[in-house]
């Protein structure tokens, strides 16, 4: 009978063999107990022969879902998941995909069919490469009729298999050995899971949403993780970031970022900086945003300080960037660049960086603001020899900007304002505003600024103008008191007396934001002539 089926099998289509093999798996759950046997002997002899050509793998592996928990003998048992696992040696994806599309949910057949293929030392990392690949994919939202053509359910059924494979008893030795991979794949999926709309995820997250089981929960536990696991998982990450998928670099610049702060990972950070630096100039806002957590991280580590300098001329352009996060972060990388170049090379960045600077005092971000600054200040006591005389223009502009902002409603604002004009007066040799910034007079620095240089009026009227537009009512209120200092309608030079007639004109239209007008300045007005224009001595 074995010679008579063989040839009856070797002169067969393929698409009559798998015709036959699926009559043949059908048979076995007749309740004949010669009709089994009859069915078991004919598939293992496809077994021995006919696998190699075989057509329509995914109609088998259902014809076996449907029939394997109906077969109660044991040998025929024994051949159905022999056969199962001839199919995946020879079709892993296939036979993957299929088991994935009979049932996502992986009910008690499912598992039982992943069970046998997990238990085979040789076939198991084969399986678990194929559901690692549908993990690592990002669900699509398709409209379609066909669970065929639906994409979108196998990364989340692969996300259900793995659960229940892991569920076992004893945990087979390959997911042990593919668990780095395995996990960050999991953590994405959460993270493109999470997209989903409440109607679509429910089915596979019913028995897993629980709090505990956020993505940023896990990555937290993550960095406690042991440090080799670590490593790899950091390696992985490097290596999807450096794929430029599209629809994985959020959540793996994110997760990226947590580990970066982990110091046993210090050793990796020369290879780590130009990837960083790269999606710093990403064109997605959280992109650049995490980018500059991962700069800011590297900061702190003492070796990287140095490495850092290549980054000055990409940190000076970023201060114009619309992102507050991004701002911030070239200042604290500026900042820590300046402390490392050598006095020369700094010296011919000062001129361009203090240009960059002053804006950035009126930034809409207080810490941008405060860091600015500080920065300027930095400038100004670093600077040396020719280019000292090239940073004395910066720093009689920043003059009126730093003595305004002393009255910053922002206490962080108004002591990093002092302390910058108490660097620009030293710079500028003027001790007498040195002394007056360092005990915070405001109303004498306003004085002392107009009287040092009369020729400079034009000036600080036109820099102490757009702060009457300021939404701080303090930084208005200090605008509009450094302005009436200014006796300038009587003024020789045609401009400043426009610019003077345009302020009061302003000054006088109701503003529901502001608490002053015209009138305030009356009183101080006669007091300021005055000063200007003492009584001549008989």
């Amino acid at each position: 009978m074995s010679v008579i089926m063989r040839l009856f099998v070797k002169n067969l289509q393929p698409s009559e063999r798998t015709d036959v093999i699926v009559t043949a798996i059908e048979g076995m759950r007749n309740c004949s107990t010669y009709n089994t046997e009859v069915a078991s002997h004919m598939l293992t002899m496809f077994l021995l022969d006919a696998f190699s050509v075989l057509e329509d793998v995914p109609r088998i592996i259902r014809c076996l879902y449907r029939n394997v928990k109906y077969v109660r003998e044991l040998s025929a048992r024994v051949t159905l998941n022999k056969t199962l696992c001839q199919l995946a040696c020879l079709e892993p994806s296939e036979v993957t995909v299929s088991l994935l599309y009979c049932s996502p949910l992986c009910n008690s057949t499912a598992v039982s069919m992943w069970k046998v293929l997990m238990d085979k030392p040789m076939l198991a990392p084969d399986m678990l490469r194929e559901l690692l690949s549908l993990l690592e994919e990002r669900p699509l939202r398709k409209q379609s009729s066909s669970d065929r053509d639906n994409n979108c359910i196998l990364p989340l059924a692969a996300t259900r298999a793995l659960c229940e494979i892991i569920r076992e008893p004893v945990c087979p030795e390959a997911v042990k050995a593919f668990f780095p991979q395995l996990f960050l794949a999991l953590l994405l999926q959460m993270v493109f899971t999470a997209e989903f709309s409440h109607q679509e995820a429910n089915i596979f997250l019913r028995e897993c949403q629980r709090d505990e089981s956020r993505p940023t929960s896990h990555v937290r536990a993550m960095r406690g993780a042991a440090s080799h696991l670590r490593r790899w998982i950091f390696r992985q990450l490097a290596r999807l970031l450096r794929r430029e998928d599209q629809f994985h670099q959020l959540p793996v610049m994110a997760f990226f970022v947590e580990l970066l702060e982990c110091p046993d990972l210090a050793d990796m950070d020369e290879e780590v900086l130009p990837l960083v630096q790269g999606y710093a100039q990403s064109e997605s806002l959280e992109m650049r945003r995490l980018a500059f957590r991962g700069l800011v991280a590297l900061l702190n580590r003492p070796k990287m300080k140095r490495r850092m300098q290549s980054l000055l001329p990409d940190s000076m352009e970023w201060l114009q960037d619309a992102c507050r996060e991004v701002r911030v972060g070239s200042l604290m990388l500026l900042r820590n660049i300046l402390s490392y170049l050598e006095q020369k090379g700094s010296n011919l960045i000062v001129l361009q960086l203090a240009e960059k600077l002053l804006p950035r005092f009126d930034d809409e971000n207080s810490r941008v603001r405060e860091l600015s600054m500080l920065l300027f200040k930095d400038l100004l006591e670093i600077v040396v020899g020719k280019n000292k005389r090239n940073l004395k223009q910066h720093a009689q502009r920043s003059l009126v900007p730093l003595f305004l902002h002393m009255s910053d409603k922002v206490q962080r604002v108004a002591q990093a304002s002092q302390e910058a004009l108490v660097s620009a007066a030293q710079f500028l040799k003027w001790e007498e505003l040195k002394q007056l910034a360092r005990r915070a007079e405001t109303w004498k620095i306003g004085e002392c600024v107009l009287l040092r240089d009369r020729s400079r009026a034009e000036q600080h009227l036109r820099q102490s103008l757009p702060y009457l537009e300021n939404p701080d009512a303090s930084l208005r209120e200090a605008a509009v008191r450094f302005i009436a200092l200014q006796p300038l309608e009587n003024d020789a030079e045609p401009l400043v007396r426009c610019l003077v007639s345009q302020t009061i004109m302003n000054l006088r239209v109701p503003r529901r934001t502001s608490r002053f007008h015209l009138g305030a300045l009356c009183p101080w007005l006669p007091r300021a002539w005055a000063r200007w224009h003492p009584p001549a001595r008989t």
